[in-house]
């Protein structure tokens, strides 16, 4: 199973195409900064070719965070070393049962029967065992039809992580073999879904950027139970080191091994906790909207996102404020502003042009009034203009530009909001 097949599993579980982040450069700076909501698995799932990720586990280790690292039987065997210095150094070994390897299934709509997941779990199980010296208490599958839940609860297993959602996002017990009436019961076993992704790419980062870790901190702080999916990537390390030392520490995440989340889970309570509604700070630095100022002021159709890392809803919020700032800021902090409701047709029968003072002074009317929605037109200096060419007039005064204020076209005007995106501040 290569990543491309485990982004197509997790796309069919979620029943969506994954479209990740715009991809952006590793010392791009975080932009999403929050604490996490409940408890966060860093999970590393290992098998056929991949690489030994020892520069995540010694930024990890550097510290004081533990990992579940999913490996293969085969992956497992040839690589017992390594497994058993990172069991030695805190970090947890759970057994991955590959469809193709281990169960010889090319489709997911198969199910082998109880006595077939038994067999490859015991074999499995049996390798990491040999190789650690430890115990094996987590199991992760692509499916988890009930034959599976039966047989990983048979086998004592703690933690059962799936390619999947579970119920409110929250752990839920496996079911257990049938009792002597013949009706079903629930085991001991606590089924770990992914946490409440939005999207069809679940929980694996679908790239090692800042923008991938974004959305996952974004996650973390909303969901009460949430795995994150580090891909084995040899030059992964100094990226999550700056993401432990930047939100992961300063924030104190509860980060556990997957079959002590079980256990947190069998102790504590189902009740959801409430998601908070501020939202988790994005924080963008200067020299960015400089780039968005330049990508929006010399077109007449205004891209869908002016910069990898900023739509155009985000890129107004900015851009108002940074030119209604008396001091310029280094950095900007977006909050939650929705697109226009509709796209405005008026534009001014002729070409104006906008002074500065007008400008500015419009920004420092719309600033208080930057929640719920961007207005379909902005007032300016006596002159009524669309949305977009609002925009468009505040990046060319933040360039020191001349406004001059022409017909802008939205990137997709009969979609709702213009296809603007929203500012949730994550």
């Amino acid at each position: 199973m290569s990543l491309n097949a485990w982004f197509l599993a997790s796309s069919i579980a979620w029943g969506g195409a994954c479209e990740p982040p715009a991809i952006n450069g590793r010392r791009d700076p975080l932009a999403a900064r929050a604490p996490a909501l409940g408890t966060v698995i860093l999970e590393i799932p290992l098998f056929g070719t991949l690489p030994e990720p020892q520069s995540i586990i010694d930024a990890l280790d550097a510290h004081g965070l533990s990992a579940t690292l999913l490996v293969t039987q085969s992956w497992a065997a040839a690589h017992g070393d390594f497994l058993a210095r990172t069991v030695a150094q805190g970090h947890e070994v759970g057994l991955w049962i590959s469809l193709a390897e281990d169960l010889r299934i090319e489709e997911r709509g198969a199910d082998p029967d109880v006595r077939d997941w038994v067999s490859v779990m015991k074999s499995g199980r049996k390798v990491i065992r040999r190789k650690t010296g430890g115990p094996v208490q987590t199991v992760g599958l692509a499916m988890l039809p009930p034959s599976a839940e039966i047989a990983s609860e048979a086998l004592g297993f703690k933690a059962i992580l799936p390619v999947e959602r579970t119920l409110h996002d929250r752990p839920r017990r496996a079911r257990a073999a049938s009792t002597g009436d013949g009706r079903g019961s629930d085991g001991r076993a606590r089924i770990i879904g992914q946490g409440p992704y939005g999207d069809g790419c679940g929980h694996m980062l679908p790239h090692w950027s800042p923008a991938a870790l974004d959305r996952a901190t974004s996650i973390a702080a909303r969901g009460q139970w949430v795995r994150i999916g580090l891909p084995a990537d040899p030059m992964a390390g100094p990226l999550v080191e700056r993401w432990a030392d930047e939100v992961l520490i300063p924030h104190q995440w509860r980060i556990a091994r997957a079959a002590d989340a079980a256990d947190m889970a069998r102790r504590t309570s189902t009740t959801v906790a409430k998601v908070p509604e501020v939202p988790v700070p994005k924080v963008v630095p200067i020299e960015e909207w400089k780039q968005a100022a330049l990508a929006l002021s010399t077109t007449g159709s205004l891209p869908r996102r002016p910069t990898a890392n900023l739509n155009l809803t985000e890129a107004f919020y900015g851009l108002v404020l940074l030119n209604a700032a008396t001091v310029q800021p280094t950095s900007v902090t977006l909050g939650r502003l929705d697109p226009p409701h509709e796209i405005a047709p008026h534009v001014p029968k002729r070409d104006a042009v906008l002074t500065e003072d007008e400008v500015r002074n419009a920004a420092q009317i719309l600033k208080p009034r930057l929640r719920g929605r961007i207005p379909s037109l902005v007032s300016i200096g006596g002159h009524t203009v669309t949305s977009a060419q609002a925009l468009q007039a505040f990046a060319r005064v933040y360039l020191g530009e001349t406004a001059r204020v022409e017909p802008v076209v939205d990137p997709d005007p009969y979609a709702p909001g213009g296809g603007w995106g929203a500012s949730i501040g994550q």
